[in-house]
């Protein structure tokens, strides 16, 4: 005899499949490890002028990366998963491959050496 699962939590498992993977991805640390391999990963706020500079270095070398914005008026920047990747809880912070980098002279740099064309 099979068992139906009540309504709530079909519901539930419902709203767990529909969830896009972008809207978790940067909930947790492991989930950022998992994402790393070869695509650019920018996690920024949009008004944050040192984040628009490196948006506008990935725009110009004609990159694509992943971007998550990270609310600063909600205090993303002060969760656990994003203090793992940045200690200062500073945006901007670009993830590639095995690399993170936080200072947004450092991830201009690294654009210009790693993607010469």
């Amino acid at each position: 005899m099979a068992f139906e699962n009540p309504p709530e939590t079909q519901e539930e498992t419902a709203s767990l499949i529909e969830k896009l993977p972008e809207q978790d991805a940067h909930r947790g640390c492991s989930s950022v490890a998992e994402q790393r391999g070869n695509q650019l990963i920018l996690y920024h706020w949009t008004q944050s002028f040192n984040s628009q500079k490196v948006r506008l270095a990935i725009a110009e070398k004609g990159l694509r990366c992943k971007e998550y914005d990270v609310s600063l008026p909600l205090s993303e920047h002060n969760e656990p998963w994003f203090m793992h990747l940045n200690p200062t809880g500073e945006v901007p912070v670009l993830v590639h491959e095995e690399n993170i980098l936080c200072d947004p002279v450092h991830i201009m740099d690294y654009l210009e050496h790693t993607f010469t064309e």
